[in-house]
Parts: C-alpha cells; structure tokens; sequence
C-alpha cells in the first residue's frame, strides 16, 4: 500500500476539530501560564505534527478509519473545553472586578465590613 502524503497532508489541512482542540489546548496552557508568553506558535507547529503523524499511522494501519466523524468528535471536545475555559475564566474576571470596586459607593458595598464596623470590641484584661 502506498501513501499518498501530500492528499494526506491537505486532508489533514480540513480537519477543523483538529484545529479547534489544538486552539483550546493552547490557550488553556497560557491561561494556566504552562505557555509561555510568545511560545504559542511553536506549541500550535508541535501539535499539528503529531496530529499529522497520527493521521498517517491511522492511514497506514486502519485505512478504513473514520477520520471525518473523529474530526467532528474532536471539534464537541473543543466545544466543551471552550465552555470550561471560558467559564474558568468569568471566576477569575469576577474576583478582579470585586477587588477593584471594593469600599466603592454602592456597586462596592459590603456586609462583612458593615458587620465588622458595628460589631462591638470587647477589651480584655490581661491576667496579672
């Protein structure tokens, strides 16, 4: 059997999932700072040759294998991991807004501080 690898090659150019999971792998390792600022392209060239290597081992050794719905499964991992990230961070952008406005009329009003105002010191007496 003989592989044809610049088919491959633009083959492997359509898989969108691909892309997409390799997008949320990147930017999930800069949220989580394992990518450093600057290093994404080279991180995005790295995962794309593995995923072409994959690609054509899969080819040479299951030539009858579904990349195309595997390429849809990978883009709903990409979707899901997208969610995740965005919800991790909507949790970090919340704490920095509530960091800013604290002590701010209004809009940076808290219980706590009001409770611990009106809450009473007691003084103690040292033991003699």
């Amino acid at each position: 059997m003989t592989l044809d690898l610049p088919q491959l090659l633009t083959s492997f150019l359509t898989l969108a999932g691909w892309a997409a999971l390799v997008a949320v792998i990147i930017n999930a390792g800069k949220f989580a700072h394992v990518i450093p600022d600057g290093r994404a392209p080279d991180v995005s060239a790295a995962l794309n040759v593995v995923g072409f290597a994959v690609l054509v081992i899969v080819r040479v050794f299951r030539p009858d294998f579904d990349v195309a719905g595997s390429d849809a499964l990978l883009a709903s991992v990409a979707a899901v991991l997208t969610s995740v990230l965005a919800l991790l961070s909507q949790f970090g952008v919340s704490k920095l807004i509530n960091n800013g406005v604290k002590g701010l009329p209004v809009i940076g009003y808290s219980y706590s501080r009001k409770i611990a105002e009106t809450t009473p010191v007691i003084a103690t007496i040292p033991a003699a």
